[in-house]
């Protein structure tokens, strides 16, 4: 068994293993397939209904941006790119691999829900919902309030929309990384 730092999952043996004395690759490598968009439309979409809508967006961390609205972001974030595919070489499945990001993720491919992703490794089989052609890929990332809580300790009390009992945060406290931290790969697996 081969698991990344952190990620956790659950073993279920139905009935017992044969003894036949199999071999071969337990874990094959998976090879870079097609290379997706460098640039993504990105949606951000907080919890009090404020909207940002940013085109051609790199990936990378949202608390480098200069805007504070953007740097001190909490809520959804919804990135979205089209990719043109070929049609997927048989005997092969592909995996949609995000690589980091801050903090959990969902992913649709041409409107299906593929998966969702908390803990390395953040990949998805996606191969079910592609097709030949044009392909719309949803990434939906949510971050834990950290980021807005420390922007909001720099605005005057009227303005602040987020509060903490227990102040452990002040205007000076790091950030956490926010958004799609690295590019997204698509991956071809052999079966």
């Amino acid at each position: 068994m081969k698991l990344a730092p952190r990620q956790s999952l659950f073993i279920v043996f139905e009935k017992p293993a044969a003894r036949d004395g199999a071999s071969g690759e337990n874990f094959p490598e998976a090879a870079p397939w097609v290379s997706l968009p460098e640039k993504w439309n990105l949606r951000l979409e907080s919890p009090f209904g404020e909207v940002r809508e940013l085109k051609e967006v790199t990936p990378g961390s949202l608390t480098d941006n200069a805007d504070p609205f953007v740097r001190h972001f909490s809520g959804t974030m919804v990135y979205t790119a089209d990719a043109k595919l070929p049609v997927r070489p048989k005997g092969s499945r592909v995996t949609l691999d995000l690589g980091n990001v801050g903090d959990m993720a969902e992913v649709r491919v041409n409107g299906t829900l593929v998966g969702g992703v908390w803990t390395a490794p953040y990949t998805l089989d996606i191969t079910d919902a592609l097709r030949k052609g044009n392909n719309k890929i949803e990434i939906r990332i949510v971050n834990t309030w950290n980021n807005r809580l420390i922007g909001d300790t720099t605005l005057p009390e009227a303005e602040r929309r987020t509060s903490c009992p227990v102040r452990t945060l002040r205007a000076d406290s790091p950030l956490q990384p926010s958004g799609m931290l690295s590019q997204p790969r698509l991956l071809l697996l052999p079966l």
